[in-house]
């Protein structure tokens, strides 16, 4: 099975995907740094998304 995070387009896009999203910031010297959840848009659809499937079954959404 390939790592496809190995690609370095596919790489780039899903920076570039999460910068849009001001979930993470790409420094020069740095890379790539994910902020702090309480920084995140959490009304983005997307992060709804991801956040309520990540939740444990009978757990409740809380910020």
């Amino acid at each position: 099975m390939r790592n496809l995070w190995r690609e370095p387009p596919r790489a780039a896009e899903a920076t570039r995907v999460l910068v849009a999203k001001e979930l993470d910031v790409s420094k020069p010297r740095v890379g790539s740094v994910v902020r702090s959840r309480d920084e995140w848009h959490m009304l983005d659809p997307d992060v709804l998304v991801w956040t309520i499937g990540n939740l444990p079954e009978g757990a409740s959404f809380n910020r």
